[in-house]
């Protein structure tokens, strides 16, 4: 095995860490919790889904946002949350900044300068609405969480999509364990962008479970992508031999 990882690359995986502890902590208080979390939640008066009435007849969902209703779940959430935001943005502005030392002496072409530039603003744009999502709550403003919510993961998407191309002639020959970097960060794209549409359809369709199940799928997929940024930090290519 050969690395060579400086802070950048270790705050990275820090923030995953992190960002999966905060949800998966939250969401083992909300589940255990019992009380109001256990009780029917009528959010119809703020909002009719396509037609479909916003009605948790069994309680909270296992939506990850579910722990940021009650206390004490909602403060883990929080602060967890508003950590990662944070180092979201600082993040996305020291892989724009290493791309763009990178690319200077290759062969590049305004895309990659252009969508390098669009990465660095989708990521802080994601940092920020997701500071603001961990403390505001889906029963008392579900449209503003809603909206909030959808920028975050958008943003997210287009972030891990844009550094992706803008890197294309810089990670060409990078593998982790053998699998091309670019293709790994392609595939978890893609279920990220199916997971967020079929944890709308099926909200409608069959249940807020099943659509919580797609939500969770989107999120694992976006951190997973993001574990493949530590080669924008690496120079040399890390590998099991």
């Amino acid at each position: 095995m050969s690395e060579v990882r400086d802070h950048r690359t270790k705050i990275l995986f820090a923030m995953v860490e992190l960002t999966f502890a905060t949800a998966i902590i939250s969401q083992l208080m909300m589940q255990l919790g019992g009380g109001a979390r256990d009780k029917m939640m009528n959010l119809s008066d703020q909002l009719i889904f396509f037609g479909q009435a916003v009605v948790f007849e069994n309680g909270l969902p296992p939506y990850i946002s579910s722990a940021g209703v009650f206390a004490p779940e909602s403060i883990v959430f929080g602060i967890g949350l508003s950590i990662v935001g944070a180092s979201m943005m600082w993040l996305s502005k020291q892989i724009w900044s290493e791309t763009c030392t990178q690319l200077q002496g290759e062969n590049t072409t305004s895309l990659h300068n252009r969508t390098n530039n669009a990465g660095l603003i989708a990521g802080m744009i994601g940092g920020l609405v997701l500071i603001f999502l961990a403390w505001t709550p889906m029963h008392t403003n579900l449209v503003k969480h809603l909206i909030m919510a959808t920028l975050v993961f958008s943003s997210s998407i287009l972030w891990a999509m844009f550094v992706t191309i803008s890197r294309t002639i810089l990670d060409v020959e990078k593998e982790w364990r053998g699998y091309k970097i670019t293709h790994l960060r392609w595939t978890f794209l893609s279920i990220a962008f199916f997971s967020i549409q079929l944890s709308s359809i099926t909200f409608v369709l069959i249940s807020p479970t099943v659509s919580a199940l797609f939500e969770w799928l989107l999120f694992i997929s976006l951190n997973c992508g993001l574990l493949t940024f530590y080669t924008v930090f690496e120079n040399q290519v890390f590998e099991e031999e």
